[in-house]
């Protein structure tokens, strides 16, 4: 059964790859270099998620800072009217 096996593997091997010529490298190594650049599609893929992450916590803190001082505005202008309705109210 085995020798079967074998047998047809051989035949399927050399049909593909044709017997009279010799296998190109990068048919016979194709798949180790799947595996090499599958590692480097997913260092990229990580690099890029990093780098999205980086962006978006900037986009944050600038979105907070805007925050922050637009707060700080609208705090002075309602001091400034309050301290306006005071002096009135005084008179």
């Amino acid at each position: 059964m085995s020798y079967h096996i074998l047998h047809q593997f051989d035949e399927q091997w050399f049909a593909d790859n044709g017997s009279s010529q010799s296998p190109a490298p990068s048919r016979l190594f194709g798949s180790l270099s799947d595996g090499s650049d599958r590692r480097e599609a997913e260092r990229r893929s990580a690099s890029t998620r990093c780098w999205l992450f980086i962006l978006a916590s900037l986009l944050v803190a600038s979105c907070a800072l805007y925050y922050a001082l637009d707060a700080r505005r609208h705090a002075d202008d309602l001091q400034r009217r309050l301290s306006e309705m005071e002096t009135r109210l005084k008179k």
